[in-house]
C-alpha cells in the first residue's frame, strides 16, 4: 500500500504484478479490481500467459520453443481467451493446457532424438511415441492441431481406449466378507481393512 501511494509502484496490474507474496498481491489486486482503482482482469488467463512465457524462455531447442510458441498462441491462448469472455474459464482449464504443452515438448523432444523436426514426423514415429511414451495421449492435441495446421503430413493416431475390470462376482465377494467376518485366525485390523476394501469395491 505504501508503495502504490508514493509512486514507486504504479496502480496497474503490471505494478501489482512486481510486488513480492503472491497471496497478498493477489488479494491486493481482487480488492482494487472490485472497487473499481483497476480494470477487470481473469487470472486464470494472467496467470497462465505468465506461466506461458516462462515455458518459452525454458526451451533451449530454437526449433522446438519457435512449433511450442505457435501452439499456445494459436491453440491455447485463443481458446482460454473466448473462455475467459464468456465467463467459463476455470483453474482445470488451464491446468489441462500446461499439462498439453509440456506433453508437446516431450514429443517435440522425442522427434529431436532421432534427428527430426515436426515437419518430417513419420508415421513410424507416431507408432512408436504411443508404444512407448509415458502418457503418450496427453501429447495428442498438439499433434492433432498440428496435421490440422499442415505442420507436419496428415498421420493416423491410434483411438484411446478404455477398459474397466469386469470386476469380482457376488458370489466370490460374499465369501471374501463371510471369512473377514467369521475367522478369527485372521488380526483383527486386517479383517476390519478387509471389509473396508472389499465393501468399497462393489459397484454402486
Amino acid at each position: 500500500l505504501t508503495s502504490l501511494a508514493d509512486g514507486s509502484a504504479p496502480l496497474t496490474h503490471e505494478g501489482i504484478d512486481e510486488m513480492a507474496g503472491p497471496q497478498g498481491r493477489e488479494f491486493l489486486r481482487e480488492l482494487l479490481m472490485h472497487i473499481g482503482l483497476l480494470p477487470h482482469r481473469d487470472k486464470y488467463l494472467a496467470a497462465f500467459a505468465t506461466w506461458r512465457h516462462r515455458r518459452l524462455a525454458s526451451i533451449s531447442e530454437p526449433a522446438i520453443r519457435n512449433e511450442i510458441s505457435a501452439y499456445l498462441a494459436w491453440r491455447h491462448m485463443r481458446n482460454l481467451t473466448v473462455r475467459s469472455e464468456a465467463g467459463q474459464l476455470t483453474a482445470a482449464a488451464t491446468a489441462a493446457a500446461r499439462d498439453q504443452t509440456d506433453a508437446a515438448v516431450r514429443f517435440l523432444g522425442f522427434l529431436s532424438e532421432r534427428g527430426l523436426v515436426l515437419v518430417q514426423v513419420r508415421q513410424e514415429d507416431i507408432d512408436d511415441w504411443f508404444a512407448t511414451a509415458s502418457n503418450p495421449f496427453m501429447a495428442a492435441d498438439f499433434i492433432s492441431w498440428a496435421i490440422r495446421r499442415r505442420r507436419c503430413r496428415r498421420l493416423k493416431l491410434p483411438s484411446r481406449r478404455y477398459t474397466s475390470s469386469p470386476g469380482c462376482p457376488s458370489a466370490r465377494l460374499a465369501e471374501i466378507v463371510a471369512r473377514l467376518v467369521t475367522d478369527e485366525e485372521i488380526a483383527l485390523g486386517d479383517r476390519v481393512a478387509g471389509l473396508i476394501v472389499v465393501l468399497f469395491a462393489q459397484q454402486v
